[in-house]
């Protein structure tokens, strides 16, 4: 991953779910997104530009999952979640 030298905030909705679902991302900066992890494991997103020209990313959960902040890295910096993740184990 890059080196991060600036941090940011991001939002996420929802903040729970199980593995292969879809997380949205929302924050200044996604636009150059190299790389999304789930507290440390990561996961494959995409990009998509809202009519107002911001961006967001849509994660999958990843299978090795585990609950914690989400991190976007990016070209020389990374954006984290305010809030954990919480990550739901089918019964």
């Amino acid at each position: 991953p890059a080196e991060v030298v600036a941090e940011g905030t991001l939002r996420l909705m929802p903040t729970a779910g199980v593995a292969g679902e879809t997380v949205v991302l929302a924050g200044e900066g996604l636009e150059d997104a190299q790389y999304v992890f789930f507290d440390g494991t990561a996961a494959e997103f995409t990009a998509e530009t809202n009519d107002d020209g911001s961006t967001i990313l849509k994660a999958v959960v990843p299978s090795r999952a585990r609950s914690g902040r989400i991190t976007v890295v990016g070209v020389g910096h990374a954006l984290t979640t305010a809030v954990e993740f919480t990550r739901i184990l089918p019964l």
